[in-house]
């Protein structure tokens, strides 16, 4: 019994071992010893934990990937959560496999696709996985329309795709697929490339809500110097009236010394005859007439 050869193996997939790999090593009767000794763990009929520790949904994952063998890529609902686009652990996971591949796993979704291509593959924590773009067009089909908006937004913001970048994709996916990506489609028609310049899904999310308004949108992330040392780069601002828009939460405006530094800057811009106004993220959401009542009376008076 090789345990030593098994475990170098399982050292590099997160203490996971597929069944083949382990019948290099051990005989199917030890492997059956060490299973009803409990001295492994079976995640599914063909990958085992070689360790007590929990099985976790992330480890899961990984066995899926293994069990299904090469090529074989985490998609859909999983990939959108291991991107962070999703704030729920998915129940089941999602696994991709070119067409003619058949692999069923419990617990596991094994999808099928003819439009399978290099481009859509990425890399996470190890593992193989769908790109950010692939994953969106993936759970458009699933998802309400705000969590996808929200999905898109946060994958934007994170500079982890561009619009063009699901633009090629759908691209790619051909006609066969298109017909299932309506509700995307129409998400995709609420924003352009302005959107790329946020930096978090809040502004994000005050971008649209200043578009629907009726509003010229305003500039995300512009660079303005102060002064030899100090440069700043307010959410929004609308250049030819000299406005600065800061949408500000706690999160990223508490604290001394973020205050302060929030202190100063303002103090310079208004000298350089700025306009700023400070709108909170919760009023901005949850009451944006009030926040779009305000934007429209700066314009006026500078007007």
């Amino acid at each position: 019994m090789d345990l030593a050869g098994c475990g170098e193996i399982g050292r590099s997939q997160d203490g996971l071992i597929t069944r083949d790999q382990s019948l290099k090593f051990l005989s199917k009767k030890q492997i059956q010893g060490l299973l009803e000794k409990c001295v492994w763990q079976q995640v599914n009929r063909f990958v085992y934990l070689g360790s007590l520790a929990p099985i976790t949904w992330l480890k899961r994952v990984r066995a899926a990937v293994l069990a299904c063998g090469e090529p074989a890529v985490i998609s859909g609902m999983s990939a959108a959560y291991m991107w962070g686009l999703l704030e729920r652990e998915p129940r089941t996971v999602d696994v991709m496999v070119p067409f003619g591949r058949s692999s069923r796993l419990p617990g596991v979704d094994v999808h099928r696709t003819r439009s399978w291509h290099v481009e859509m593959l990425d890399e996470l924590d190890g593992m193989p996985i769908s790109t950010p773009a692939r994953a969106i067009i993936d759970i458009s089909r699933f998802v309400s329309k705000y969590t996808l908006l929200h999905a898109v937004d946060l994958a934007i913001t994170a500079k982890q795709l561009t619009l063009d970048d699901i633009a090629s994709e759908l691209e790619r996916i051909g006609s066969q697929g298109l017909s299932r990506c309506s509700l995307l489609f129409g998400v995709l028609a609420e924003r352009d490339s302005t959107f790329e310049a946020t930096d978090h899904v809040s502004e994000a999310e005050a971008l649209a809500i200043f578009k629907a308004a009726g509003l010229l949108a305003p500039v995300p992330q512009a660079r303005i110097p102060l002064d030899a040392i100090t440069t700043a780069y307010p959410d929004f601002v609308y250049f030819d009236k000299k406005i600065w828009i800061e949408i500000i939460s706690w999160r990223w405006h508490g604290g001394p010394s973020k205050f302060e530094d929030d202190v100063q800057r303002k103090v310079k811009a208004r000298a350089q005859g700025w306009l700023i106004l400070e709108i909170s993220r919760k009023t901005f959401l949850q009451n944006p007439a009030s926040a779009i009542a305000a934007v429209k009376s700066a314009i006026a008076e500078r007007s």
